[in-house]
């Protein structure tokens, strides 16, 4: 057992609390208090499967199963959804002057974002990708972004970034290709 988790059973074994009904291996912390306007005062915060919960109970008689009922509830109602993976491929760029004609580009990080029990239309993607590139391109440069909003408002964004370098043509490379794609077209092909 950690020393944290040491302090948080000390404190809610002091308070007489059983054990049983508060979960000691999901808590991560515990503050009582008191003040004359709040009365008695509990801030408690618990993470489960990824969604961490905090609880503020003020002026009440049962604080700790309130408190409990709260991050309950929280968790019934509350997961998590991911938008964006890390290193996901989101689709080929044509490139522009580039010794390459197409280019992958990927995600620099994922975005995961807490998913409420009866909204799952809260959040907007955006995706801010050019239709094309222009070579000299470097593996890792960004070339792009994806942004989730929530209510307009921007709450997460990831970079994309190309996968690999494209070097740029020469001008002798690129009249070969002017020149060869002149006769392809009269040759049907």
């Amino acid at each position: 057992m950690t020393h944290e988790k040491k302090i948080l059973k000390q404190k809610i074994e002091k308070e007489g609390i059983p054990l049983e009904q508060w979960d000691i291996q999901i808590n991560y912390g515990i503050k009582t208090g008191y003040t004359d306007l709040a009365g008695r005062c509990l801030v408690s915060s618990a993470k489960r499967d990824g969604v961490q919960i905090i609880a503020v109970v003020l002026d009440s008689l049962y604080l700790w199963n309130d408190s409990i009922a709260l991050l309950d509830y929280g968790f019934e109602n509350v997961g998590t959804k991911t938008i964006v993976r890390k290193n996901e491929t989101i689709k080929k760029i044509p490139v522009v002057s580039g010794r390459k004609k197409y280019i992958d580009v990927k995600t620099a990080n994922k975005i995961v974002v807490p998913e409420f029990k009866n909204d799952s239309d809260a959040y907007e993607v955006e995706y801010d990708i050019p239709k094309i590139l222009t070579a000299p391109i470097k593996k890792g440069d960004t070339v792009g972004k994806i942004s989730v909003k929530c209510d307009g408002k921007e709450i997460a964004a990831t970079d994309i970034f190309a996968v690999e370098s494209v070097e740029q043509k020469s001008f002798f490379r690129w009249l070969a290709d002017t020149i060869l794609n002149f006769f392809k077209t009269f040759d049907g092909g």
